[in-house]
This record gives structure tokens, sequence and C-alpha cells, in this order.
């Protein structure tokens, strides 16, 4: 479901594009002297507004396959931390190699060593809520921060000659393997975050930026037909109700 501001900016292109059909209908009459206002011009603006809108779509949709790809990680990397940890444990490790190994994984899990949990969790708000860019720069810090302590797990235990575990999930070949797509996923969702950013850069522009916006070109619209046929009249009437919203 699109959030209420996405749905925002669908709807003030279609009074838009609802406000170019009143105008064309005034035939002739309607010719402003401002090419921008002229309705060859307005129909050109309606069309690149709609490919803008279907470009969020477009990449909104990616960066959503992207991040769950990358929570599909994360949900993995906590049990498997819990496997690591109990496994060395069984081992005979120094004592101090089992508590760091034990420090990491409490990082891993969001937890404190009190068994609270940790001010900042590890998971990724974006996966839940519509994506914005601060929760798409949150989420990737996060996600960078736990590549880095399952990397700092993966190097304690390759320091102990004890640790050679029988079970295939748990050797440090395949840890290697699943820290790498790790990083992999974290980049993808990374990419789609940047894409989905210029996406959305590239609607406002075209939306609300500058003077030959949309929202900007409607209200010089409405200031014509109100010189041409009169603030009472029924012309103006027809599009005066026809409301754009500033967005972001």
């Amino acid at each position: 479901m699109a959030s209420t501001s996405e749905t925002g900016h669908a709807r003030n292109v279609a009074n838009f594009e609802k406000m170019i059909s009143i105008c064309a209908g005034y035939g002739p009459k309607f010719n402003p002297s401002n090419p921008h206002l002229q309705i060859a011009a307005l129909k050109d603006l309606l069309t690149h507004c709609r490919a803008c809108l279907g470009e969020v779509n477009t990449q909104s949709a990616a960066y959503k396959k992207a991040v769950g790809a990358r929570q599909s990680c994360y949900n993995t990397l906590k049990p498997l931390s819990t496997r690591l940890v109990n496994a060395l444990v069984a081992t005979d490790a120094p004592a101090k190699l089992k508590n760091d190994c034990k420090s990491i994984h409490r990082r891993i899990q969001g937890t404190r060593a009190g068994g609270g949990k940790s001010p900042k969790s590890s998971g990724d708000t974006a996966a839940q809520a519509e994506p914005t860019e601060k929760s798409i720069s949150t989420s990737r810090q996060s996600f960078d921060l736990l590549a880095e302590h399952f990397s700092g797990l993966i190097a304690l235990l390759e320091s102990e000659p004890g640790f050679q575990p029988n079970e295939t999930a748990l050797q440090l070949p395949t840890l290697k393997t699943c820290h790498s797509d790790i990083l992999k996923a974290n980049a993808a969702a990374a990419d789609s975050g940047v894409g989905l950013g210029n996406a959305r850069m590239a609607r406002n522009n075209a939306l609300y930026a500058d003077k030959t916006s949309l929202c900007e070109r409607a209200a010089g619209v409405k200031a014509y037909v109100r010189s041409l046929f009169g603030v009472s009249s029924a012309e103006y009437r027809q599009i005066s109700g026809l409301q754009f919203v500033k967005r972001k």
C-alpha cells in the first residue's frame, strides 16, 4: 500500500491532467502568451511527471526487494552466532577468547551484557516502514556494523586451533562465505537506496522545484484563466477547486 505522501504526489498529477482537459475544452480562447502554459507544453510536463512517478515506484520496489534479501541475512546471522558461541564453549579454548566471542555475540544479538536490549537495535526499520532517506542511511549503518561484528567473530574463531567443528555450517570457509553474502546484500540495498533517492529528487523537481514545475504551472494556469474569463466565471470555477499541494 502506498504511503499518504506518495498518494499525494499522484493526486497532484491527476488534478493537473484534469486541468489540462478543462483548458483544452476552452478551444482557441485558451491562448496564453507564456509558452509554458500552452496546452502542448502542459501535456509534455504531464507525461514527464507520470514517468517520474513510475520511476519512483520501480525504484521503491527494487529497494524493498534488496532490503528483504538483506534482512534474510540478518535473520540467519543471529542464530548462527548463537551456535558458534556454543560450539566454542564446548572446546578447551581459553576463557578470555570465549568471553571475547560472547561479547561480540551480544552485539550481534543487540543485547547488553546484563541481558537487556541495546539502546539502538540492529533491526532494519526500513523493512517495516515506508523508506525515507534517513531510514535508508540508518539501516545501512546498522548492517555495516553487523558485518563488522561478524567479521570480528570469525577472526577470533580462526585464531583458536581447537575450533574445528564437524558441522559444515559452522566451519570457517562457510562463515567467510556468509560474511561475503552479508556484504553483498548490504551493498545491493545501499545501491537501491541511492536509486530510490535519485528517483524521488527527479519527481520532486518535476512537481515542485521551480517556475516550470507542475505546481507552479498549475498556479499560472489558474491566474491566466482568472484573467481571461473573470474570477466569478463558470470557467474559472471549473479549475479553482483543483488542489496542488507541495510535498517532499
